[in-house]
């Protein structure tokens, strides 16, 4: 049997769970990375790309909805993943950040006048972007204590006696994580100090890890892994199907195989490490130029 060849990672994948490259937004192309940092600013794993790729889209949403910005400049394309980064569309982002501060916009990323700024007297848009500022604090207080509320329950208690399944969903679905984002991008956008919020980003985070290390190990018992680190190279969908006995789709037709969720996370694991070699610019247009490290 010939010896397989790694996949070029640095090339589009086929892998649908962890892309190399997803879609952008075809009218608003630019793309962003600074907003998510410094807790997103690495290589995302597939773990965390999974859990949270959907979440940052409506957070996004649910902040444009309040500011006001209009559907003309609504990107319909939030958040993408590009060799493991994942960035954030840098028009609706500026389009946001100068509505609620009064501000101008970056004419290379919203078009001059398009937020009114150009149009309308200046203590007109500083009253519109004061009345948008009391909306987005009011749903952030909200969040903060909902999302408090919510990491307090999952953290307490031992993982011990939870049920293989329940590790696998993870502690935090869509809903609690939206909660947890909100007042770390709203304040950000405000130009407020966002500290206590970045400190409850990574508290959910770690509450996550401490989920699916356990989970990892559970897998490694049954004979599905080899270490329970290597479940971070395994999405949210793909742990369900691992709880269940599926295996992964190249190697579906092979019944009770456990062989191919390492495969899986070596192939993942490898990818990650080229990931690692390149340097993305922190915004970029389209699919970003890489530069070795």
């Amino acid at each position: 049997m010939p010896e397989r060849r790694p996949e070029p990672s640095l090339a589009v994948s086929a892998d649908r769970g962890y892309p190399t490259h997803t879609a952008v937004d075809p009218v608003f192309p630019a793309q962003t990375t600074g907003p998510l940092e410094p807790v997103f600013g690495g290589v995302a794993t597939p773990a965390i790309w999974s859990r949270l790729g959907s979440s940052l889209a409506l957070v996004l949403e649910e902040l444009w909805a309040a500011a006001g910005p209009g559907d003309r400049l609504r990107p319909r394309q939030w958040v993408s993943l590009h060799l493991g980064r994942i960035a954030i569309n840098a028009h609706g982002w500026e389009a946001l950040r100068a509505r609620l501060q009064g501000d101008m916009p970056d004419p290379a990323l919203v078009e001059p006048g398009s937020l009114g700024a150009l149009r309308w007297p200046r203590l007109l848009l500083r009253a519109i972007s004061a009345d948008r500022r009391r909306a987005i604090r009011t749903r952030l207080s909200r969040a903060e204590r909902l999302a408090d509320e919510s990491l307090d329950g999952a953290f307490a208690g031992s993982l011990r006696d939870l049920e293989i399944a329940a590790l696998a969903r993870g502690p935090l679905d869509a809903r609690v994580w939206m909660e947890v984002l909100i007042p770390w991008f709203a304040r950000r956008l405000l130009s407020e100090d966002a500290e206590a919020s970045r400190l409850r980003v990574e508290h959910a985070i770690a509450i996550e890890r401490r989920y699916y290390t356990e989970f990892g190990r559970r897998l490694v018992s049954r004979g599905q892994l080899r270490d329970p680190a290597e479940v971070a190279y395994l999405t949210v969908d793909e742990r369900l199907r691992a709880v269940h006995g599926e295996v992964h789709e190249p190697e579906a037709s092979i019944p009770g195989s456990n062989k191919t969720w390492m495969e899986l996370a070596d192939r993942r694991a490898a990818r990650i490490s080229e990931f690692l070699s390149v340097e993305l610019p922190h915004t970029f247009w389209g699919r970003p130029r890489v530069e070795p490290k």
